[in-house]
């Protein structure tokens, strides 16, 4: 059945704005680390076969942030010869593309093309990271209500997304709307999932950094938790600076706030 959500909260509905604008700065930089998201890099070299094109696709998908301009060339090499791609290849690449377009501001189309790829297809995966995708837009543009009201049908599709990017992607959305939405103890609830999802350092030193989002936003930023520490420290092993950072300025936070 349908997963009941709590209803947004009046509050929520009429000045959401003024009430989240202490935590705006951090909102905003949350929204930025979920399109740095990326689950390692794609190193080997790779040919035009089919299974070259799954490569480079899916090398695209995992240097999004960390070599833009790389992944825009592949985008452009793929869609040069898009007739000649499987059916599962168009698919991946209309959603690259549709990523494209919101990573450079063009919400209206990137929103139109992910919800086409929601509407065509029944890979489990790839509409559940179009549905999230939508929603961080949402969210990112302020547009609060609309976010939350699609939050449902995320959460109901948490469970038959099986990619570990995809989870993540949509944990990470989820724990954003919550938040956004007032639901702070539900956004702590899913902050822990991801953190559990992925136990690798990129797992713990992401995880880490929405937990202490959301407990931030939960108003228990001061209650010591040593695995945001132990996600940082996983953060400087693999060398990731925005996570990190990330995290630090959220236990400044909680250190000024004692």
């Amino acid at each position: 059945g349908e997963t009941t959500l709590p209803k947004l909260p009046a509050s929520a509905r009429t000045s959401t704005t003024h009430r989240l604008a202490p935590r705006r700065v951090l909102f905003v930089w949350c929204c930025l680390l979920l399109a740095c998201l990326h689950i390692g890099m794609a190193h080997a070299a790779v040919d035009a076969a089919p299974r070259g094109i799954e490569q480079l696709l899916d090398q695209a998908d995992r240097i999004k942030t960390s070599d833009h301009s790389r992944f825009v060339s592949i985008l452009a090499q793929i869609g040069a010869d898009k007739d000649k791609l499987s059916k599962e290849q168009r698919l991946y690449l209309d959603y690259l593309q549709a990523w494209q377009l919101a990573f450079a501001g063009d919400d209206a189309n990137a929103i139109t093309r992910m919800d086409a790829i929601i509407a065509s297809t029944n890979d489990p995966n790839f509409r559940f990271r179009a549905n999230a995708n939508v929603i961080n837009i949402l969210g990112f543009s302020a547009r609060y209500k609309e976010a939350f009201e699609r939050l449902a049908s995320l959460v109901d599709e948490l469970p038959q997304a099986t990619q570990p990017m995809a989870r993540a992607t949509g944990l990470i959305t989820i724990v954003q709307t919550y938040i956004q939405a007032g639901q702070y103890s539900l956004a702590v609830k899913y902050a822990n999932q991801l953190l559990l999802a992925d136990t690798s350092d990129d797992g713990s030193c992401k995880g880490s950094f929405f937990l202490a989002y959301a407990m931030d936003a939960d108003g228990h930023a001061h209650k010591p938790d040593p695995r945001i520490q132990q996600g940082l420290d996983a953060c400087q092993r693999i060398g990731d600076r925005i996570y990190a950072t990330g995290i630090q300025a959220l236990l400044a936070r909680s250190l000024l706030a004692e």
